[in-house]
């Protein structure tokens, strides 16, 4: 997915785009907390996928320690420069899948 693309796609409000604005508040907070989850875990799927068995160990290590944010934000950062990347073409990629008026 090109550069254009992704950055249309983060400028578009799903809850809108979807009526979730329409949903009781209780319902809408589900879907929300499903599709963080969602995109989440691809998040994760990817990360994996750019990391060597030792900085997999590394980030297991830093995740059962308790690490607070900020260093695991630093470690990914170390070892997966593109992560800022990653995170905004997979949240792209959700808007995308969720949206079918916008399917080529």
């Amino acid at each position: 997915m090109d550069s254009k693309k992704i950055e249309l796609l983060l400028n578009v409000d799903l809850i809108k785009e979807l009526h979730l604005d329409l949903l009781p508040i209780e319902e809408r907070q589900k879907m929300l907390d499903e599709m963080s989850e969602l995109i989440g875990r691809a998040i994760w799927l990817r990360i994996l996928d750019n990391l060597n068995e030792t900085q997999v160990g590394e980030l297991d290590s830093f995740i059962n320690s308790g690490a607070d944010h900020a260093q695991m934000t630093d470690f990914l950062k170390q070892n997966i420069p593109s992560i800022e990347d990653i995170i905004r073409e997979e949240v792209a990629k959700y808007k995308e899948m969720m949206m079918p008026a916008h399917h080529s």
